[in-house]
């Protein structure tokens, strides 16, 4: 038998105290965190760099997605978090999307980023797709941009 469990087994005898007897019949624990923010921002930035491998030369030149963009994403807002809080206080343990990795894949925001992105309408082979996240307004930008960085870029679109 196998048994994950995430994190300490302090936090787990605390959320199951029978857990104690279960662990006696097994033979064998894998620890399994559960993916963290800066897990989380790795996953992304890797289906980032995949989007842009498989659609780079047909869509574009390359693609920029600023680390901003991708913190933005996943932040409270765009993304369930659970929080695991001490049982005695508000200190927050640690933080984990429910729906562990998929939660990107699902994510709303991303989904309009990508659907934008793949839009027929918007094919520049020679020109590098850049979102940007823009504080003042609380969006992401899509601009399309050339490799000679004294011409301005050229606004597609912001997110809603």
């Amino acid at each position: 038998n196998v048994f994950c469990h995430s994190f300490t087994n302090d936090l787990y005898y605390r959320a199951f105290p029978s857990i104690r007897a279960m662990e006696k019949s097994l033979s064998s624990v894998i620890p399994l965190l559960l993916p963290q923010q800066d897990d989380l921002f790795s996953i992304m930035r890797h289906i980032i760099d995949k989007l842009d491998n498989f659609h780079r030369g047909m869509h574009w030149k390359q693609l920029e997605i600023s680390d901003e963009v991708i913190k933005s994403l996943l932040n409270g807002d765009h993304i369930q978090f659970y929080d695991f809080k001490r049982k005695d206080g508000d200190e927050v343990l640690f933080r984990f999307p429910p729906d562990g990795a998929h939660a990107l894949h699902q994510h709303s925001m991303f989904q309009f980023i990508s659907s934008k992105l793949i839009d027929g309408s918007h094919r520049e082979p020679d020109k590098i797709a850049r979102i940007d996240y823009d504080r003042e307004r609380n969006k992401l930008v899509f601009k399309w941009c050339s490799d000679d960085h004294s011409k301005p870029c050229k606004k597609v679109f912001s997110s809603p």
